[in-house]
Parts: structure tokens; C-alpha cells; sequence
């Protein structure tokens, strides 16, 4: 029964494809005489493919950006398709930011919002431009109006409220205000955004821009932990350990340390580290504390530096190395551990026999 009416699709096809031909053939004609509504239109038909021709990227991208060149003006929005092109030279393989650049202008000077807000991302980051706060700032704003007007707004709008509030919080093209940065901030959280959810928490932390809250820090840390926030994780876990906002649990801050830890975090591999050398709500080891403290000293976790050439020191959870406290000691000196330059002086002072 399958094999028939496979038998039958492929039939029915192919009058419908030959019914399609004289179409696609006149807007060739069409297009090669640089009928704007045709390139489009013959482009769509490659991108996508159909019954009369068969899907080709490359001549969807030929013909639509002919159709560009020429000016064209559909219902579809010519400023919609010019974002496209844009974005396709921003992230496709090409990875032409000078093209992208060109098509982003023409389609954000039209009011194309989410072209806007690419164009506001290259100057913001410097992609093939002098980066530009001044130019990235409107961009964003204007990008972030035409958002709010949407009953459902793109994901794209979520990281543009992050953005427009983070130059806010660093004052970058715009007089510095929290006041402001926790504004755009809410409004992105709310959309789910983790980063923004986590931003936003550590305003409460602190109480920038908002009141110092926090039980809505943790509220705000948890939503952005949950959705593998890394950062989120590790500031979850302190809370939980010093019982500010909820209730205090060893345990619990091991638990999210764990996760950050497992995503490369540095900052929590150094708690989980401490965690284990004290037993608070791990098992104490001297093995896992040296393990999470290379992992955070790798990365140039200063105190995990610091530490961990204490334990070569020491002989502690590891083989007695002065030669490998030394190297982990001058690493976080050079990084303005006066402490690590004390230990250093006092083994000069000593004169430790593998110096």
C-alpha cells in the first residue's frame, strides 16, 4: 500500500511540475531583462525549491541580491529581505562583514527592526567596523520600540533589551543609569532571557538601580540557573551558602557549584575546591580540593593559583612538589597576590633544595 501511493504522489507530481515550468521559464525571461518582482520571485523559487525547480542557495542568493540591487519593492517587505541578506553574510559561511554592513544600513534606514538590531550588534562588537557606541545606542533603542509594539515580539528583541540595558549599566553611548539598565533588564528576564534573569538578580543583589532584595536576587539567580546559566549557578550556590534570601544549605551550594563547575566556570570549580577541604556539604577530600583547584588555577583563577601551589607546598592530596608551588605561587604574584609573594620570599628564604 505504501510503495502505491508513493507510486501515485510521484504521478500526480509530475503534471503539476510540468504545469509549473512555462511560469518559472517566463520569470527567467523576466528576471535576465531586470524585472526586480521576478529576480525576487525566481529567488524564492530556489530557496525553497518546489515542483519546477530544484533548491539552490547559491542562485537564491544570485537572484536576490540582484533583485536588491535593482530596488525591489514587494509585499513580502524589501527591508525585511535586505536584513536577510545581511544576516546571511553576518553568519553564513562567507562571513563578509563589509556586505553584511552595506545590506544591514539599507534595510535598518528603512525601519526594519530586526535589522536594526544586527546593524546596532556590529558596531556594539566591532564586526568589521570601528566599534561605535554612539552608532550601536539608537540602533538598539529605535530596534527595542518597533519590538514593543509586536504582540509577539522575535527572540531577537530579548537580546536587544539586554544590550540596550547593559549600555546603560556601563554608560556606553548613553549617561550611565541602573535605573535604567534594571528597566530594560526586567523586561528581557521576563521574556526568559538568562542572561538578563541573571543580570537583573545581581541588581537585587546589590540593590543597583532597584532596591537591595535579596530574596528577588535568588528568585532571579534560580529562573537563569535553570536554564544552565553558568554564572547564575555559581552565585546561586553562595547564597544558598551563606543562607542569604533562603534558606542557608551547604548542600544545596555544592549541588549548583557542581553544575557551574561542570560547565567550565572558574569561580565555582574554586568553591567546589573549598567546599571538599572543609567537608561543608561534600565529602571532605584532599584529592577532589586539589582537582577543582587546578581546574580553577588553569584558568587563572588567582586564589585557586595561590592555593593550590600551598598544597604542592604542603604535600597535601598531592605529591610534595616546591618547584610546582613555586610555578603556581610566581603565576598569581604576577597577577598581584601579595600573599603569593610572601610565600615565594619565605621559600627564597629558605632555600628549598629544589628551588
Amino acid at each position: 500500500m505504501i510503495i502505491i501511493m508513493i507510486l501515485m504522489m510521484i504521478i500526480i507530481q509530475r503534471p503539476v511540475a510540468e504545469a509549473f515550468e512555462p511560469h518559472v521559464a517566463d520569470q527567467e525571461k523576466a528576471a535576465q531583462q531586470g524585472d526586480a518582482d521576478a529576480q525576487y520571485h525566481l529567488g524564492a523559487m530556489y530557496k525553497y525549491g518546489g515542483y519546477a525547480v530544484e533548491q539552490d542557495s547559491e542562485k537564491a542568493d544570485e537572484w536576490h541580491a540582484k533583485a536588491a540591487t535593482a530596488g525591489h519593492v514587494h509585499d513580502f517587505s524589501r527591508v525585511a529581505y535586505l536584513e536577510g541578506v545581511g544576516f546571511i553574510y553576518e553568519n553564513g559561511a562567507e562571513q563578509d562583514y563589509e556586505k553584511a554592513l552595506h545590506w544591514l544600513e539599507k534595510s535598518a534606514k528603512q525601519g526594519h527592526a530586526k535589522a536594526q538590531y544586527h546593524l546596532a550588534g556590529m558596531y556594539h562588537e566591532g564586526l568589521g567596523v570601528q566599534p561605535s557606541y554612539d552608532k550601536a545606542f539608537p540602533l538598539y533603542e529605535e530596534a527595542v520600540k518597533q519590538g514593543e509594539a509586536e504582540e509577539h515580539p522575535e527572540e531577537w528583541w530579548e537580546w536587544a533589551l539586554q544590550n540596550l540595558g547593559l549600555m546603560y549599566h556601563e554608560g556606553h553611548g548613553v549617561p550611565q543609569s541602573y535605573e535604567k539598565a534594571a528597566e530594560y533588564w526586567k523586561k528581557s528576564a521576563k521574556q526568559g532571557l538568562p542572561m538578563a534573569q541573571y543580570n537583573l538578580g545581581h541588581m537585587y543583589y546589590y540593590g543597583e538601580g532597584v532596591d537591595k532584595d535579596f530574596e528577588k536576587a535568588v528568585e532571579w539567580f534560580e529562573k537563569a540557573a535553570e536554564q544552565e546559566y553558568g554564572n547564575a549557578q555559581t552565585n546561586l550556590g553562595l547564597m544558598y551558602r551563606t543562607g542569604q534570601g533562603v534558606e542557608q544549605s551547604f548542600e544545596k551550594a555544592a549541588e549548583w557549584w557542581k553544575k557551574a563547575a561542570e560547565q567550565g566556570i572558574a569561580d565555582a570549580q574554586y568553591n567546589l575546591a573549598v567546599a571538599h577541604k572543609f567537608g561543608q556539604g561534600v565529602e571532605k577530600s584532599s584529592k577532589k580540593t586539589m582537582k577543582f583547584y587546578q581546574e580553577a588555577a588553569r584558568q587563572g583563577h588567582i586564589d585557586a593559583q595561590l592555593y593550590l601551589g600551598v598544597m604542592y607546598e604542603e604535600g597535601d592530596g598531592v605529591k610534595q612538589s616546591y618547584s610546582q608551588a613555586k610555578k603556581w605561587y610566581l603565576r598569581a604574584a604576577k597577577q598581584g597576590r601579595q600573599a603569593a609573594q610572601v610565600k615565594l620570599d619565605l621559600m627564597k628564604a629558605r632555600m628549598a633544595p629544589d628551588l
